[in-house]
């Protein structure tokens, strides 16, 4: 019972963390899949016309537009919308209104996202970490991490990474459960590794990866079966659809994308992927835009607490479970033609891997002063993106400094409890703040209060500690050092954000601030159509 309150705190703090922000600008990767909701619940049908000219991000089949995202977010989403629809009136826009996008959002990433932390801190302690460490670490990942921006967006991204875990976690359940139960718990495994598939198409690949963690356990024949079977109902579903959309049960929405560009970059190679490139993989780790780790250092306790679990006997599995998820989506997404993710912060499409990517560091004993400076420097991050811009241009090399920073000087940012309250714009930012600090303090205390004095970790600054120090400092001198060399480019791109932003507010401040951006472009002409990846549109 204590450890269901412990997850009941965690859950409830987590969801509040995703709840408190509601970006004003909906850009295509999100867009279209309010789109694709709308279509079914408002006009009975897949395709999303008449609407297929608000975004880019569509696919087209025999002059039929239809949403080119995986369905599973969208069918997560259409429970939540028809809810919202008894109460509200059908939106004259092709997008919801903002109470339908938010409660949408809320329902189909933010939920996800708080349920996932509630496991995560579940399936720690059943493995042997501390409740501190196991709290720390969820901590690390819900706030300190890419994950928190996701869960504030409907990108679908955090909704697949949460299935992807709650499969692994109900697999390690099996895996000690009674014969006649297990069986059950295996089935259910797998019908959370099918939604994870139908989600993100990449989560394909974890059904072979959970079927060798299984193994590795001692799953045999009938509990693989019942894995199997509880996958087979959302393949046939996904070649219903992809039959209905776009002619076969094997023609994925991505080989039929709108946009030129995009339908050019998918047509090399398999649907878009070719050989591995290392320099994607670095980037996809350690570049300023788009490094995992240089955007959440604190991931780096990852690294030392994956050694500890495959040290132990007991962990060694799932060790090497979320080392081969880390390793082998990195090179999976730099095969991609388009790793970059377009117009986002981070790499986002590597938010499915981000929870087996944090998990290890609850069996890494690391002293308090390590963890607060590496956490410290991700929050700062993280924490930027979602009060402010979660979708930054590829082209940005800092997008924090360049971007993030500068617009949020000038107003831009996401609604929250604070201009609920009519606050002004850094007022509510710091009583939202604030808010959810004093929040999770509290259930840090509450979670931590009741167990044992856990095993500290060695005085003194180990050799490991000084490198984790050493990137720290790297990351740190990036951030204040590198910048886009087109400047003309970086005001392009600000306008670009502000005006959008402007348009959707009505605000005369953030109207000023893209004149302002405008005024420095010094002739800059933009950008062809074609260069521009993912371009936005507003409600």
């Amino acid at each position: 019972m204590r450890h269901l309150k412990a997850e009941i705190l965690i859950f409830g703090a987590f969801l509040l963390a995703a709840g408190l922000f509601q970006q004003p600008v909906e850009y295509d990767n999100t867009l279209v899949r309010f789109l694709a909701v709308r279509a079914v619940a408002d006009n009975g049908r897949l395709d999303i016309a008449p609407w297929h000219k608000s975004t880019i991000d569509a696919a087209r089949y025999n002059g039929h537009y239809y949403s080119s995202k995986a369905f599973g977010a969208s069918l997560l989403a259409l429970p939540a919308y028809w809810a919202v629809r008894l109460f509200t009136p059908q939106a004259p826009t092709p997008w919801p209104s903002p109470l339908q996008r938010y409660l949408v959002t809320l329902v189909a990433s933010g939920l996800p996202s708080a349920l996932l932390a509630a496991l995560l801190f579940h399936t720690a302690r059943i493995l042997g970490a501390g409740r501190k460490n196991a709290f720390l670490m969820v901590l690390a990942y819900e706030t300190g991490t890419i994950a928190w921006s996701h869960a504030t967006i409907f990108s679908g991204h955090q909704a697949a990474a949460a299935a992807a875990f709650f499969s692994f976690a109900l697999l390690r359940h099996a895996l000690g459960a009674g014969r006649r139960r297990a069986t059950a718990v295996f089935f259910y495994s797998g019908l959370t590794a099918g939604f994870a598939a139908v989600t993100e198409y990449t989560l394909l690949l974890w059904i072979p990866i959970g079927a060798l963690y299984a193994l590795m356990r001692g799953a045999r024949g009938k509990a693989l079966a019942a894995f199997t079977a509880g996958i087979v109902p959302w393949l046939v579903l996904l070649g219903l659809y992809n039959n209905v959309c776009f002619g076969s049960p094997l023609a994925f929405s991505y080989a039929h994308l709108a946009f030129t560009r995009w339908a050019q970059g998918i047509h090399s190679g398999l649907y878009g992927f070719n050989l591995p490139s290392l320099r994607a993989a670095a980037a996809l780790l350690a570049h300023p835009a788009r490094g995992l780790f240089f955007l959440s250092p604190v991931l780096l306790l990852s690294i030392p607490g994956l050694a500890v679990m495959i040290r132990r006997k007991e962990t060694r599995p799932e060790g090497i479970l979320c080392a081969t998820m880390l390793i082998s989506w990195t090179l999976l997404i730099s095969s991609l033609y388009c790793w970059h993710g377009g117009w986002t912060y981070g790499p986002r499409y590597l938010v499915v891997i981000i929870p087996f990517a944090a998990f290890p560091m609850a069996f890494y004993r690391f002293r308090r002063l390590t963890f607060t400076a590496l956490y410290v420097v991700s929050l700062f991050q993280c924490a930027a993106a979602v009060a402010g811009i979660p979708h930054t241009p590829q082209q940005i090399a800092n997008p924090l400094r360049e971007i993030i920073l500068p617009c949020l000087g000038y107003g831009y940012m996401a609604r929250n409890a604070g201009t609920l309250l009519g606050l002004p714009p850094l007022a509510s930012l710091a009583f939202t703040g604030l808010l959810l600090g004093t929040v999770l303090w509290s259930v840090y205390r509450r979670v931590t209060a009741e167990s044992p004095t856990e095993e500290a970790a060695r005085p003194g600054v180990s050799r490991r500690e000084t490198i984790l120090f050493a990137c720290l400092a790297v990351i740190i001198s990036s951030l204040a050092l590198v910048r886009t060399p087109e400047r003309e480019k970086v005001h392009y791109l600000r306008w670009r954000l502000l005006r959008d932003a402007a348009r959707v507010t009505a605000s005369p401040r953030l109207a000023a601030a893209a004149r302002r951006e405008y005024a420095l472009l010094r002739g800059y002409d933009g950008e062809p159509a074609a260069d521009t990846g993912r371009r936005g549109r507003q409600p």
